[in-house]
């Protein structure tokens, strides 16, 4: 009995001591300083996401976007224009090459070029584009970007930097000879749709000068013609030279069957509308009727044979 008294006042001991001369408890003695508080989120937005303009050769025309601190930090903000272009069909966007089409960002001045941000501020960018006398036909296209570095951070013996980079698209058409044309390439569609949501894929191809919009709908009507789903295109620009492929699905599900794929697209006054047949039936439904035929298909010819033998057997019997 007295040793296991001893063990359990051992224990409290030592328990007590853990308390008393535990980090926890000596970082909290000894934080003369409060902690170091972490740094606040860094946040900035434009407005508009996009801009149109319109040139005239040898004259200057002047636009303008907003820029936001709708972080927790104070920002030093400076802006700047590169070229836009695209570098596939799924409009991956390329700020950093020139093309015939982006020669705009050389036309580019800013009223200023660096700003100062506190948080909740808000500032006007002024630019102007001084169109020269000599300027292609067609679309010209940029991107108008303001960009922040926040100070350099030191992280375990490594020190970076926190980049926010945002801009608006800068679409501009002159005012030089205008070929407006496109059409629709190709919309595609598995035959077969062994998994749902039906899924397809929409390409159009600008062959004009100057961008355009496309808007659309799709919807699949059933062999009675019944209207079953529907789904939107949403508004997106095709830009010249280029073809822009979408990928959409229905949000419904279908029941298995046969059924018409029907696209409507509408760009430039006209609408465009492709139709497509599609099976729709997951794969072990087509395995299991595969199955079911080919025993229906045994067991007729299995009664068949059965009936003939019969048959020569009653003929014997005579």
């Amino acid at each position: 009995m007295r040793r296991i008294r001893t063990t359990l006042t051992f224990a409290t001991v030592f328990a007590i001591s853990l308390l008393i001369f535990s980090p926890i408890t000596m970082a909290e003695q000894t934080a003369g300083l409060s902690p170091k508080k972490p740094d606040g989120i860094m946040e900035l937005t434009v407005s508009p996401t996009s801009t149109r303009l319109e040139l005239k050769a040898g004259q200057s025309t002047k636009g303008e976007f907003m820029i936001f601190n709708s972080g927790e930090v104070s920002l030093d903000v400076k802006v700047s224009a590169n070229p836009y272009s695209v570098k596939n069909e799924n409009y991956d966007g390329d700020y950093e090459n020139e093309t015939p089409r982006s020669q705009i960002v050389r036309w580019i001045n800013f009223d200023q070029a660096e700003y100062h941000l506190e948080p909740r501020q808000q500032e006007t960018v002024h630019f102007t584009v001084n169109t020269p006398q000599s300027i292609p036909d067609g679309g010209q296209y940029a991107v108008l970007l303001a960009e922040t570095a926040s100070e350099a951070t030191s992280t375990e013996g490594s020190s970076f930097n926190t980049i926010k980079r945002v801009g608006t698209l800068l679409y501009a058409s002159t005012d030089g000879q205008t070929k407006d044309s496109g059409f629709v390439k190709e919309v595609s569609v598995k035959g077969w749709q062994k998994e749902q949501p039906v899924a397809f894929t929409q390409r159009i191809t600008n062959d004009g000068n100057t961008d355009f919009v496309t808007t659309g709908k799709a919807t699949l009507t059933s062999l009675f013609g019944r209207e079953i789903a529907t789904v939107i295109v949403d508004e997106q620009i095709v830009l010249p030279d280029t073809t822009r492929a979408t990928d959409k699905s229905f949000n419904e599900k279908v029941v298995p069957g046969f059924y018409k794929l029907s696209v409507e697209s509408t760009f430039l006054g006209q609408t465009h509308t492709s139709e497509k047949w599609v099976f729709v039936a997951p794969v072990w439904l087509v395995s299991l009727v595969l199955i079911i035929f080919l025993l229906v298909i045994a067991v007729i010819i299995w009664l068949a044979g059965r009936g003939k033998g019969s048959r020569k057997i009653k003929i014997r019997g005579q």
